[in-house]
């Protein structure tokens, strides 16, 4: 039998608050698998790299979708033409849309409690192939970029986070905006973007807001 890694970004929001969540995983693991907490791009590089030489089984990621993307453009890049493993999501970050449009339970625990139940009964999974974007070598459910980018820029140099936290900034913003401020002017200055979809160049050259998604949920709970 294999193993299942679980890839762990405590800097994740959820993970952030709950510090002993990575030994409770752990226990749940038990002789099965291993939780690896990483700090950088080059950890989660490098236990690609030993996933793909020690044919691991499931890789868990557990964070936010941040974290997603990077972990999984790591492993599209490390693995080549090798088959990747199977993935299961585990959710610790600020907003979790894919989580959410993927209906995952907001438990890690409980996730990894349903994912050895089966792996150690048989791996009777059900996967899902959810449809995986390439924006310039980096893979994930979510891209944006414009007054999505600097909105979330500023968003997190706020306290409050989740829908409150957002509904102010947002009308801190129209304020802004109203009055002719400098905050509305630096949140949707356009920028000068050569964009191709499916290898169809698009006419514009510049861009106040430009999104891309294979998930329903956009963030902060609406």
């Amino acid at each position: 039998m294999g193993k299942i890694i679980v890839i762990y970004n405590p800097k994740a929001h959820l993970n952030r608050r709950d510090p002993k969540k990575p030994g409770r995983l752990a226990r749940l693991l038990g002789r099965y698998g291993e939780v690896e907490e990483t700090h950088s791009e080059e950890e989660v590089e490098a236990h690609a790299r030993w996933c793909r030489d020690h044919d691991v089984d499931i890789v868990a990621i557990c964070g936010g979708d941040g974290t997603y993307q990077s972990t999984l453009t790591k492993f599209m890049k490390v693995y080549g033409d090798k088959p990747l493993p199977a993935f299961a999501l585990l959710r610790g970050g600020t907003m979790n849309n894919i989580g959410r449009t993927l209906g995952i339970d907001p438990s890690s625990e409980k996730s990894v409690q349903v994912l050895m139940k089966k792996y150690k009964n048989g791996r009777n999974f059900r996967f899902r192939e959810p449809t995986i974007l390439d924006v310039n070598g980096e893979y994930g459910f979510i891209f944006g970029t414009g007054v999505i980018s600097t909105f979330l820029e500023a968003y997190y140099k706020e306290k409050r986070r989740g829908p409150i936290g957002a509904a102010t900034l947002f009308t801190k913003a129209v304020l802004s905006a109203i009055v002719g401020g400098e905050f509305a002017q630096k949140l949707t200055e356009p920028l000068p973007l050569e964009v191709t979809l499916d290898q169809r160049p698009l006419p514009l050259d510049r861009y106040t807001v430009l999104a891309v998604c294979t998930v329903k949920h956009l963030g902060f709970g609406f």
